[in-house]
């Protein structure tokens, strides 16, 4: 076995709810809240999850930290990432993603290992 047909879902989520800002909370001034959110597994599987956040620095360091896994699981910085494109030995394929969740989310990316 290569250790290969594994998956890895990277997103960056919103929380558009309004909150109210308490003195040493963790609420963004803006009321939105952005987290990091990863999924992994073997094809097949539901996997192990992860969310980090929210991140101090908003919407920015979200993208931040989103770009970084991404070329650390791609080899690919996120600005020049084309869906489809050949993956890296040992790297994740960038795969076009599919959602049929709430019509004003978004979804960043599906990556796979096969």
């Amino acid at each position: 076995s290569k250790n290969s047909d594994k998956y890895y879902i990277l997103q960056v989520l919103v929380d558009g709810k309004k909150k109210k800002i308490k003195k040493g909370g963790s609420a963004s001034k803006t009321g939105l809240d952005y987290y990091l959110f990863t999924r992994w597994g073997r094809t097949g599987t539901g996997g192990q999850c992860n969310l980090e956040g929210p991140f101090v620095g908003g919407e920015n360091h979200a993208e931040k930290g989103f770009s970084n896994l991404f070329k650390s699981k791609t080899g690919v910085e996120w600005a020049k990432a084309v869906r489809g494109a050949p993956p890296k030995t040992g790297k994740y394929e960038y795969l076009e993603s599919v959602s049929k969740g709430d019509k004003d989310a978004s979804w960043y990316n599906y990556l796979t290992l096969d």
